[in-house]
């Protein structure tokens, strides 16, 4: 790259002076010249090799430092997430395979990218000490939670607990024969639907830990199915395991769950009735972790309401509790104080208007309408 091609002899003593060649390119730009310059791709296949997962650099000297890529090699760099592997990330990049590998080794090379055993995990969110946006006053908040709000918590809370006994490939809802697109496209599908991230949103808020065991789940079978011979090696298990009745096996896990829910809720009771609302609270909080049914959750929010402190969490279950039963009367009920005792007026009316809607019957309603109406009227004249 300094010299033109020819003959060049060195003599003992001679020296060249300190500015007789000047190269305007930084090592980084020197090995990613040689790479581009390599006539046999099979030498950069054996580099990159193919079940390594690629990962942007790490170190921010590396990430950083000045080096002129190619349309291709800035391309395949924006794809990169640390969680395919070299073949993976072929079937991604839109380019022929010897400008994939190539732009791959070059990148490597320069420490840009790097190949590693293992998948990248994406962190858990950092517990939130800064306020970047002011929280939704509970004037503005839904009054119940929709619909799609509320299947995807019970989803959560099922798949949760379910998971783990779950085969590698069931947890992508997929068989063994599937092909390495279809389940790369199935985790990045189910990690974005499962991150935990997700617990930002108001209606998965009380759900972290569900999501984070999901999460893991996940990528521990992809880790496993992601890599070929991994899979191979996991397969063989799986086939060996087949004889056991994994229908049986599920059956006793919900039996058992069912069990630890009522022995929960009989035991809250007796502990509430005996003044312990801490130790009611934790059981009543596992069971509709295990089975959330609009009556323990109606349970649990009347509990929860005895702490000041808690008072947010027993309005999110009082929200799921309306949306799992939608003709609830006594959480509508609950609901209607817990907006008067914060001097919600409209939100109070809005939750006495929905009994009404399906029990157009109910006089104690009417009445505290009627009374509300009153006041509305009293303050207005005053």
């Amino acid at each position: 790259m300094l010299m033109e091609p020819g003959e060049w002899r060195y003599f003992d003593g001679e020296k060249l002076p300190v500015d007789a060649v000047s190269l305007d390119m930084t090592t980084a730009s020197l090995l990613a010249a040689a790479v581009r310059e390599v006539a046999d791709e099979a030498h950069l296949r054996k580099l990159v090799g193919g079940d390594g997962f690629v990962w942007t650099a790490q170190d921010a000297l590396l990430l950083y430092q000045q080096l002129r890529l190619t349309p291709q090699e800035g391309y395949l760099l924006s794809r990169v997430d640390g969680t395919s592997t070299v073949t993976q990330l072929q079937r991604l990049a839109p380019m022929p395979p010897g400008e994939y590998v190539r732009a791959l080794a070059a990148l490597s090379v320069t420490g840009l990218l790097e190949i590693r055993p293992a998948s990248a995990t994406r962190p858990l969110a950092p517990a939130e000490v800064e306020t970047p946006s002011a929280p939704k006053s509970e004037a503005e908040e839904a009054l119940q939670y929709s619909p799609q709000e509320q299947r995807e918590y019970a989803e959560v809370i099922k798949l949760a607990a379910e998971i783990r006994h779950h085969d590698y490939y069931k947890r992508f809802g997929l068989s063994p024969g599937a092909t390495q697109d279809q389940l790369h496209s199935r985790y990045l599908e189910f990690v974005k639907l499962y991150h935990p991230d997700r617990a930002r949103e108001t209606h998965l808020t009380s759900l972290r830990n569900e999501l984070a065991e999901i999460y893991s789940a996940l990528q521990e079978a992809y880790e496993t199915l992601g890599h070929s011979e991994r899979r191979t090696r996991y397969e063989r298990t799986l086939a060996a395991s087949h004889n056991v009745d994994t229908s049986q096996a599920e059956e006793r896990r919900r039996s058992a769950r069912g069990e630890v829910v009522d022995a929960n809720v009989n035991r809250a009771k007796e502990l509430l009735r005996a003044g312990d609302v801490g130790m009611a609270v934790q059981l009543l909080d596992q069971a509709v972790r295990l089975n959330p049914t609009a009556e323990t959750l109606l349970l649990l929010a009347r509990a929860e309401f005895k702490n000041p402190m808690w008072s947010q969490r027993a309005l999110d279950h009082l929200k799921h509790a309306v949306a799992l039963a939608p003709e609830f009367t006594e959480a509508w009920l609950e609901l209607a104080n817990f907006w008067a005792t914060r001097n919600q007026e409209d939100r109070q009316r809005q939750c006495l208007e929905r009994i009404l809607d399906y029990e157009p019957g109910n006089e104690d309603v009417r009445a505290a309408l009627s009374s509300l109406k009153r006041l509305k009227v009293l303050r207005r004249r005053s």
